[in-house]
């Protein structure tokens, strides 16, 4: 890669030869070189300067080392180079510009050891995690480059090929989360030391590499406090900012946000506005992804039909679920079963996990002729073959079940879902 000192050093060269040179012919001469090279180092300059991403949100103190520590505030470039650091209070998120997206929880250090996308150059990414905890969702770069991006702790490398990933240091051990691995893109771990790889293959499990443990690490189910140290990436917010932590957004710190602020981003969310417009790019900074935040960070509706064992015996489903967490609330299925049983469920609640939903615990009524309220065993299964990180079709398909009063009033299957928000 050209630097500034190798412009420089041409520049001089080409002066020192020109300076040789008399009359008019050098004037003109050194005043043609010295034009190219304010020319050639403005751009050389400029390509240096781009930017790896943006913050989309700091909490208390984050900050970047350059070497000097600058702080860190909504919109704040990031570079290549960069050390990122939060303090034990501080959280930070950053956008990328192929759309991946970083976390870091408190107390967290990493730096950005190289970032290259755009400009016809092989995609690539490399996070250095000197201590703490990260988020990974990887973004455009890894189509069709699925080892473009990676995550190193001292003793391993993470290599990133489409999925949502955490990965812990914290001095001795390490720690790789499979928050949400893409079927048939495992997590590729490969221990430093003696260079072999292991594949995570599936979400809801964590490998551990730990002083006195077995010398290749260990693959197991996460648990609750697995699951609880993860929280410490979410983005708290209350009152106004609320609305903008749902999809991953805060203000600067101590800025509320303005009428501007709120407008474009009930537009935005709403999915009625342009992501690219003057308006939001001069409130919100690079929302032309704000799509992606929404889908990774904030909350879905899914909402889709159902079919019983007759075409005759039609319903619809619905439910909210957080893609972080993979919880899901106000579950709820309303329809007619074999013509002479009508149900309306509500406030059902489950779980997502990878691809496939399971609702349950359901409250409301069926009717068979005779009120049935005992319904919290009715389920709704089923398989999200297309995900749910996109408006849309989510490609779903499973069964149900309406059950009340100790027994089963029908059984049929999902026939469509989609994602609404």
């Amino acid at each position: 890669m050209i630097c500034g000192n190798d412009v420089r050093n041409w520049c001089e060269k080409k002066m020192g030869k020109r300076n040789q040179e008399s009359g008019m012919k050098s004037r003109y001469a050194v005043s043609s070189v010295l034009a190219l090279c304010l020319v050639v180092f403005a751009a050389v300059s400029a390509f240096a300067a781009e930017s790896a991403g943006n913050v989309i949100a700091a909490r208390r103190d984050a900050w970047a080392e350059r070497p000097k520590q600058e702080p860190l505030a909504g919109k704040s470039p990031v570079y290549v180079g960069d050390t990122l650091i939060t303090n034990p209070m501080g959280r930070l998120q950053v956008l990328f510009r192929d759309e991946s997206v970083l976390m870091m929880a408190p107390d967290s250090r990493a730096e950005i050891s190289n970032y290259v996308y755009g400009g016809g150059q092989q995609p690539s990414f490399s996070l250095k995690l000197a201590r703490g905890m990260t988020r990974l969702i990887s973004g455009r770069m890894v189509e069709g480059n699925p080892g473009a991006m990676k995550v190193e702790t001292p003793e391993l490398t993470v290599g990133i090929q489409g999925t949502r990933v955490v990965v812990e240091f914290d001095g001795k051990t390490s720690k790789v989360y499979g928050e949400k691995v893409t079927p048939g893109l495992p997590i590729l771990i490969t221990d430093k030391k003696s260079g072999k790889t292991m594949s995570l293959t599936e979400s809801g499990m964590v490998f551990t590499l730990a002083p006195g443990g077995p010398a290749a690490g260990m693959i197991l189910p996460m648990t609750g406090v697995d699951k609880q140290k993860m929280g410490g990436l979410a983005m708290p917010a209350s009152g106004q900012n609320a609305q903008y932590a749902e999809a991953g957004l805060l203000p600067a710190p101590g800025k509320q946000p303005d009428a501007k602020d709120a407008e474009v981003f009930a537009l935005l969310k709403a999915g009625t506005a342009d992501p690219n417009s003057s308006l939001a790019a001069a409130n919100l900074g690079n929302m032309a992804l704000i799509d992606e935040r929404l889908a990774t960070a904030g909350n879905a509706s899914i909402e889709g039909t159902l079919e019983g064992m007759s075409p005759m015996d039609t319903g619809v489903y619905s439910f909210n679920v957080n893609l972080m967490s993979g919880a899901i609330t106000n579950g709820a299925m309303k329809g007619t079963h074999n013509t002479s049983v009508s149900y309306d469920l509500t406030s059902g609640t489950g779980s997502v996990s990878g691809n496939n939903f399971s609702v349950s615990n359901f409250q409301g009524s069926i009717n068979t002729g005779i009120p049935h309220s005992d319904v919290g065993s009715s389920r709704l299964d089923g398989t999200a073959s297309k995900g749910f990180n996109s408006i849309g079709d989510i490609g779903a398909s499973g069964t149900y079940e309406i059950y009340g009063n100790g027994m089963s009033h029908g059984t049929g299957t999902i026939t469509s879902g989609r994602r609404t928000r």
